[in-house]
């Protein structure tokens, strides 16, 4: 939407929480070739999230993970931010999408309706067209003891009951695949 309109502190708040999620989201360590795009998008943008790291996620005990598997689409951390546990959510797209019941946007939470959906499904597509691999962000606020006493309760087979819904949307970014010689 008109952008222009939008006061830049609120642009600029809206994309560094969205980078939050993603630096949150990333394995440092032993990064696979798409990390290793968004830690070089992170680094070109200027996002100190190593920093954003160690403030949210100080020891290995201060946070939960839930990892990216092939069937699940998308990986997941909870943390501790200004007194809460937070779930911060990364993956595929449409993956993260479906447990969505809001968005960010102009500055505040809105009810993502399945107008706002289906023009955010739309663009996705398009992006997609455009070759690029979708990968969504989206965040909320666990209620104490929601999805068991440590978060980490399953529903089903690698679906966590703490991602089932109630996730606010704040965006996705699309990653271009560079060709391999030969192809």
């Amino acid at each position: 939407q008109g952008s222009e309109t939008i006061p830049e502190v609120v642009r600029k708040h809206h994309l560094d929480m969205m980078l939050e999620v993603l630096g949150c989201n990333l394995n440092l360590l032993d990064p696979n070739a798409t990390e290793m795009g968004f830690i070089r998008f992170l680094d070109a943008y200027g996002f100190q999230y190593k920093e954003a790291r160690q403030r949210l996620m100080p020891t290995p005990e201060s946070y939960g993970k839930i990892l990216f598997t092939s069937a699940r689409k998308k990986s997941a951390t909870i943390l501790t931010k200004d007194g809460h546990d937070w779930l911060y959510s990364f993956g595929n797209v449409l993956k993260v999408l479906e447990s969505c019941s809001k968005i960010y946007q102009d500055g505040e939470e809105i009810t993502l309706t399945p107008e706002l959906r289906g023009k955010l499904e739309a663009d996705i597509t398009t992006a997609n067209r455009r070759a690029l691999r979708t990968l969504g962000v989206a965040r909320k606020i666990l209620a104490p003891g929601e999805g068991g006493a440590d978060h980490l309760e399953t529903i089903k087979e690698e679906v966590y009951k703490i991602e089932e819904g109630g996730l606010t949307f704040f965006g996705y970014l699309g990653l271009r695949d560079q060709l391999r010689d030969r192809v």
